[in-house]
């Protein structure tokens, strides 16, 4: 079989899908990941052929509309994930009209998509092939439909289509206890596994020092030095600053741009690129952004979590993994990181943290592998 893959233009989506299409490949499919040319890397360094739809940023589709319009800054929470919806199908237009010209020479038998990759179900109806999609987090889909649909009215009217095509089935990396049913799909379980570029391991990427706890802060692969469409940058700096103020090794997972930024705020510990999924377990605390990755990786490690979600489509599922006494949910509001460094005290100091986020890990180390659940893609053949 050929098997299409469409990533979203950054590297946690590749990584996110990058399990399911290495197994395919290793099923003997033939398996090509699209994305964009910032995820060309992430894609390649999973051991697979990479077809970049655009070397556009992915910053240029949040900011500016398809006339190349700066659009205004959302007001709420709803602007908000009706304008995200607009994002992802202003680049799924764009991935969409170049993947016509890749079907061309590779025309796949069935088109995998993950959680917001509206792409995949637009060629995969221009091509009369199955879809299926591979959620990447435990967040919900639903609410970004409607933006999606109003940017790809064009698109959709050409293939005859009132709205997006939903998916013949769903693999859902969600653990039970977070699962939320996204359409009328069949939904299928798949276990997450934690992927991301690799490097040689250095002994202090083996545990902390004796005597100290270890906290590791991110806030994902996207932050800028810039702040150029969020405030990460900001919020990751006075994170470092405040967090260096606990008895702990603290390390900084972020671009090096980032990390030369902030490597003087950290009195003990290593900031620049860090093998997440290899480091997590050795981790008292992981304090991040709640992107989804992020938030996966920490619950497979069994590691206790600080999560800042910015909008309420997101507290929703923080909220649920604190309620199950994994984590804290940090929400926006004055003195954000006061609070975040506060949580981590507490998460540091209590056990029953850990054992919380363990019952998480047990619970996504029975579901089905990505080898065990490639016959899912297969059966849609």
């Amino acid at each position: 079989m050929k098997i299409l893959f469409a990533a979203h233009p950054s590297q946690a989506s590749a990584f996110a899908l990058a399990p399911l299409a290495r197994a395919a490949k290793d099923s003997g499919h033939q398996v090509v990941m699209a994305g964009s040319m910032q995820t060309t890397d992430a894609i390649t360094s999973s051991g697979l052929p990479a077809y970049p739809v655009t070397d556009r940023a992915l910053s240029e589709f949040i900011l500016f509309d398809r006339d190349g319009e700066r659009l205004p800054p959302a007001s709420t929470d709803e602007d908000m994930v009706f304008g995200a919806g607009r994002f992802f199908g202003r680049y799924a237009a764009t991935a969409y009209h170049s993947l016509k010209s890749l079907a061309k020479t590779f025309s796949p038998d069935v088109v995998v998509g993950g959680s917001l990759s509206f792409a995949a179900p637009l060629i995969a109806a221009r091509l009369r092939v199955p879809y299926v999609r591979q959620t990447w987090d435990m967040y919900e889909i639903a609410p970004y439909i409607p933006g999606a649909e109003a940017e790809l009215a064009s698109e959709m009217a050409e293939l005859d289509l009132r709205n997006l095509p939903e998916p013949s089935t769903t693999l859902d990396v969600s653990p039970a206890m977070l699962q939320t049913r996204h359409d009328g799909s069949p939904h299928k379980p798949l276990r997450f596994v934690p992927s991301n570029t690799q490097t040689a391991i250095e002994p202090w990427m083996l545990g902390a020092p004796a005597g100290k706890k270890r906290i590791c802060v991110t806030m994902g692969s996207r932050v800028e030095t810039t702040d150029t469409y969020d405030t990460s940058f900001k919020k990751l700096r006075d994170l470092v600053e405040a967090l260096s103020r606990l008895n702990a090794e603290l390390l900084v997972a972020a671009p090096r741009a980032v990390a030369d930024s902030v490597r003087h705020l950290i009195p003990h510990g290593h900031a620049g690129f860090i093998p997440l999924d290899f480091v997590a377990p050795s981790c008292d605390a992981i304090v991040h952004h709640a992107g989804g990755v992020s938030t996966l990786t920490a619950l497979d490690a069994g590691t206790p979590q600080v999560m800042l979600p910015d909008a309420e489509i997101w507290q929703r599922t923080t909220d649920r993994i604190e309620a199950y006494g994994a984590g804290v949910s940090v929400h926006p509001g004055p003195d954000v990181v006061e609070r975040a460094v506060d949580a981590c005290d507490r998460v540091l100091s209590d056990s029953s943290y850990r054992s919380a986020a363990q019952g998480f890990q047990a619970q996504i180390r029975e579901m089905p592998t990505p080898a065990e659940q490639v016959v899912e893609i297969e059966f849609r053949r």
